[in-house]
C-alpha cells in the first residue's frame, strides 16, 4: 500500500477496530431479501452531529445544481447553508436539472460550504433543465450501479485521476437493467425503470423496522450476499435505510444478481473485506476515504476525527466482458 502521509496506519487501525467490534445478526426473510442487522460499537450515537441529505433538503438547508461556470456531466455544486455538516451517500439518486445523476462516493459536506461533487449520470439521453435544483430519488440507485461504480471511482483513484467512473460502465449496467426489466425508457433513465416498480419495491420494504441500535445490514439476495452498509448512528440509518434498502428490493425483483461471485456466509463475507488490499484518499469534503478491493469484493469507508461514518461494501460481478443488448445505444452528446 502507498503512503499518502502520516497517520495513515492509524485510519486503518480505526477501521480494522471497528469491523471487529460491530455485530452482525441473524439472517431474516423479507420477501426474496434476507437481510442480518448490524449493531455498532458501544456508544449508539457519537458526538458527531450532522444531518442527512433528506434531512438538509426538508429544511432547504441544502442546494445542488449544476456547476455556475457551466454544467458537467460528471460535476455538480453542493451548497449546505446551514450550521451543520451534511452527509452524502454514495449511491443517492439526484433527480432533475440537465440530466439525473448519482453521487459516486459518501461525501461529509462541511457547514457554510459550497462543494464540487462527483457524480455519474443515471439518464444518457437528457441534457436540458427540467429544474434548477436537484431533488432526491424515493431510493439508491441498483447496487449493481454502485457495485461498477465504485470499482471504477477506486481504479481512477489508484491512478491519480479524481473521482471519476468509468460512465460508459454505468450506462451499460443500465441498459442490462433495462434489457431484464423489459422496458427502455425515452432518455435511458434509471429512474424511470424504477418507477415502473414503486408499489412493489414498497410492499417489499413494507415488513422492515429497523431494530433499536440498529446501524447497517447484510444483504443476501435469493441465497447469496450481495452486500453491506453501515451508518455511524442508529439515528442516521432509521433515516436513510429504506431509501437505500429500496436499491438492493429493486434487484431482488428482477435477480439482476445472477452474475455475482457466490457468497453466502456472513463470516465468508466479512473475511473477504478483512483480507481487502486498501488505499486512503483525501475526502472530498471533511474526513478520509478508504478504499477497499479484493479477489470477490469491493468498497469504500469514510473516517473523519477517528469515527467511521459510512461504510458500503458490494460483491463483485464476474469479469464476463462488455454486455451489449438490443436496447444499447451508443450516446454521443458532445459533453
Amino acid at each position: 500500500m502507498r503512503k499518502k502521509w502520516k497517520g495513515v496506519e492509524e485510519l486503518i487501525d480505526t477501521f480494522s477496530l471497528f469491523l471487529s467490534q460491530i455485530q452482525v445478526g441473524e439472517f431474516e426473510s423479507l420477501r426474496d431479501l434476507s437481510l442480518a442487522p448490524i449493531f455498532g460499537v458501544d456508544d449508539p450515537d457519537p458526538g458527531l452531529n450532522y444531518l442527512t441529505l433528506d434531512e438538509a433538503m426538508e429544511k432547504g438547508l441544502l442546494k445542488i445544481r449544476e456547476k455556475e461556470e457551466g454544467a458537467e456531466v460528471s460535476e455538480l455544486l453542493a451548497e449546505n447553508l446551514g450550521d451543520l455538516p451534511v452527509l452524502i451517500l454514495d449511491g443517492e439518486e439526484l433527480i432533475g436539472a440537465k440530466q439525473n445523476r448519482t453521487l459516486n462516493t459518501t461525501i461529509l459536506l462541511k457547514e457554510k460550504s459550497k462543494t464540487i461533487i462527483p457524480v455519474s449520470c443515471t439518464e444518457a439521453g437528457r441534457w436540458h433543465h427540467k429544474s434548477t435544483f436537484f431533488a432526491k430519488s424515493e431510493f439508491f440507485v441498483s447496487s449493481r450501479i454502485r457495485e461498477e461504480k465504485v470499482k471504477t471511482v477506486t481504479q481512477s483513484l489508484k491512478e491519480k485521476r479524481g473521482f471519476r467512473s468509468n460512465q460508459g460502465g454505468i450506462w451499460g449496467r443500465i441498459d442490462q437493467i433495462a434489457w431484464e426489466t423489459g422496458f427502455r425508457p425515452e432518455t435511458g433513465a434509471f429512474r424511470d425503470i424504477a418507477s415502473r416498480q414503486i408499489q412493489e419495491i414498497k410492499d417489499h420494504l413494507e415488513g422492515f423496522l429497523p431494530k433499536q441500535g440498529q446501524t447497517g445490514f447484510m444483504v443476501k439476495i435469493r441465497g447469496k450476499i450481495v452486500g453491506m452498509e453501515f451508518l455511524s448512528s442508529p439515528r442516521a440509518f432509521s433515516k436513510l435505510c429504506h431509501r437505500i434498502l429500496g436499491g438492493f428490493a429493486f434487484d431482488s425483483l428482477f435477480n439482476l444478481t445472477n452474475g455475482i461471485f457466490r457468497i453466502y456466509s456472513r463470516k465468508s463475507f466479512l473475511d473477504q473485506i478483512k483480507k481487502s488490499k486498501v488505499e486512503i484518499f483525501n475526502s472530498v469534503g471533511y474526513g478520509k476515504d478508504l478504499r477497499l478491493w479484493g479477489e470477490k469484493i469491493v468498497g469504500s469507508s469514510l473516517i473523519y476525527n477517528g469515527l467511521v461514518i459510512h461504510g458500503v461494501f458490494f460483491t463483485k460481478s464476474e469479469d464476463r466482458g462488455v454486455f451489449r443488448t438490443p436496447y444499447f445505444v451508443d450516446y454521443s452528446l458532445g459533453r
